[in-house]
């Protein structure tokens, strides 16, 4: 297995979990 592999992978989850997170958090600024 790449070892550069594992980085990318965790670093788009981290990437999406970010993105949610922020839109999340932009949809309830924009509801108040």
């Amino acid at each position: 297995m790449d070892p550069t592999f594992k980085p990318i992978v965790l670093n788009r989850i981290v990437d999406t979990i970010c993105a949610r997170i922020f839109f999340h958090k932009l949809l309830t600024f924009t509801m108040l």
